[in-house]
């Protein structure tokens, strides 16, 4: 039933649909570069799952088609300067910088290396605040920035004066889809990744409703109503599929979330998984009493109580915790506690 599974993955790139004023601005960001001039920066910013990092990948390949544009796409989650550093130099063309090489010699390797007008794009950019990072592109007179994040207010709460005003004018929101808006995108993307006449339109508005106008939740259930079908031995998809389908895609949607996040990540949510109902006093209590267990093995090492709070929240986002409360008196739990994380860790349990 499923015949190109490669579209319900995230890096399938389709014809962006319901996102044209979102483009535009993108665009016009982008065009000073088929001018050889340096790209505007930008701010991108939206719930998980509408699409910040496909439209991203848009306008570049949009840029691209017209003028070839050196460009570097980084995951920044949990990530240092250097690590940063290293990953853009890593996808621009020389040789790749050794582990060991100090941060100031990857900056002064990247001065020398960027000649000509490049776009790097800070995906999962919710950390960069904690980082000079942004302060360190701007030491590279060609490189511009598209940084995407969860939350504008938070994200330039965080950052020095100077980035707060450069981002006046370019920054983006993207909001979640109508219901219409993503059963126009899944029909688009069952077109090409479907057998002919499997799902009808109402079907697909059913999974766009429960999707509540997230895409990725849209894209996942509607694979995973084709799996079902097939499983269940169904030449055409039921009603029955697209009932279930929304459980299955709410687990693979958690699973993938958890894989892709950094080692603190892991720690925290195991705290909070295997305890049960817990506080933020007692989890940073937990976190400090098996930090030298949980992180044994590790190049990372403990966090503060603030970073913990942001790694909290991005659980929260990524719909891996859900939680109550404020202060120290906030309570977290695991959304599905049979999900667990992929890492070997010690985190034992009191």
């Amino acid at each position: 039933m499923i015949t190109d599974r490669s579209v319900f993955r995230d890096d399938w790139l389709p014809d962006v649909q319901h996102r044209e004023a979102e483009m535009t601005v993108l665009t016009d960001a982008l065009t000073p570069v088929l001018d050889g001039d340096r790209a505007e920066d930008v701010l991108l910013h939206g719930p998980q799952g509408v699409g910040k990092t496909v439209l991203t990948r848009a306008a570049l390949d949009r840029l691209n088609r017209q003028q070839p544009t050196p460009s570097a796409h980084v995951h920044c989650l949990g990530a240092s300067t250097a690590g940063i550093i290293r990953s853009i130099l890593q996808e621009l063309p020389g040789s790749d910088p050794a582990r060991t090489t100090p941060q100031e010699e990857l900056i002064a390797t990247l001065q020398q290396r960027v000649t000509e007008p490049t776009v790097v794009v800070l995906d999962e950019g919710d950390d960069l605040p904690e980082t000079d990072i942004v302060d360190v592109l701007r030491r590279v007179p060609d490189i511009s920035w598209i940084a995407i994040c969860h939350d504008e207010i938070d994200w330039l709460s965080r950052v020095n004066e100077s980035t707060r005003h450069g981002l006046t004018d370019r920054s983006l929101q993207l909001d979640k889809f109508t219901t219409s808006e993503l059963t126009d995108i899944l029909e688009a993307r069952q077109r090409v990744g479907l057998e002919g006449g499997v799902i009808s339109r109402g079907q697909l508005r059913t999974l766009a409703d429960g999707a509540a106008g997230v895409a990725r939740r849209g894209i996942f259930a509607l694979r995973a109503a084709a799996e079902l079908a097939t499983e269940r031995g169904h030449t055409t998809i039921e009603d029955v599929d697209v009932e279930d389908s929304f459980d299955r895609a709410r687990r693979q949607l958690r699973e993938q979330a958890l894989e892709s996040l950094p080692l603190h990540h892991h720690i925290l949510y195991e705290i909070i998984r295997r305890k049960g109902e817990v506080r933020t006093a007692t989890i940073n209590s937990r976190y400090d009493a098996i930090s030298a267990v949980a992180y044994d093995g590790y190049d990372q090492t403990p966090i503060s109580k603030r970073e913990r709070r942001t790694k909290l929240q991005k659980l929260v986002d990524y719909d891996l915790l859900a939680c109550e409360g404020t202060g120290p008196a906030r309570e977290y739990w695991a959304c599905d506690p049979s999900i667990s994380s992929p890492l070997d860790l010690q985190v034992p349990v009191p």
